[in-house]
């Protein structure tokens, strides 16, 4: 069951600091990502649903790295979170073991499966995170999807 602790679903959307309810809803959004909503978005719309949240489609599914994203009207939250490693698709083997680092024009070192994998993804990334307007959006997500989520939010940073 997903979102089964009712009173933990409105964190404080606005407040950069720690809140155990938005860890507790990323948490839950991320074993959402593990969802086959490639095949069907059906059973991710009506965990979604439990939360507030309608689900923005289509999801994100290109060279074997997934994500979706969802928005509570209510608050006006949005999430973006991606799936993790997944033991039977090769890409995500691969995306894990290309750790070479290089420097990108800020001077960071990026692990360059994890941007390659992010890349895939990007400019529909952008578009969507672009139409959100005022949305307070979050990203999360868990092992490859943690890293697709920094990744993101490095690429996202300049609309919100």
């Amino acid at each position: 069951p997903y979102f089964h602790h009712k009173q933990l679903l409105s964190p404080p959307i606005r407040r950069a600091a720690y809140s155990d309810r938005t860890a507790w809803l990323m948490a839950e959004m991320s074993r959402l990502a593990y969802l086959k909503f490639e095949n069907s978005t059906d059973e991710l719309k009506v965990a979604l649903a439990k939360a507030g949240f309608t689900l923005i489609e289509p999801c994100f599914n290109t060279n074997g790295t997934q994500a979706f994203l969802a928005k509570r009207e209510e608050d006006k939250m949005a999430v973006l979170a991606f799936r993790g490693t997944e033991k039977e698709d090769p890409r995500d083997i691969i995306a894990d073991l290309q750790a070479r680092f290089y420097k990108d024009k800020n001077g960071a070192r990026l692990h360059n499966g994890f941007y390659k994998a992010y890349q895939a993804v990007d400019t529909a990334i952008q578009a969507e995170a672009k139409a959100l307007g005022d949305y307070a959006l979050y990203v999360t997500g868990h092992a490859l999807g943690g890293a697709l989520a920094i990744m993101a939010t490095r690429a996202l940073y300049s609309y919100h």
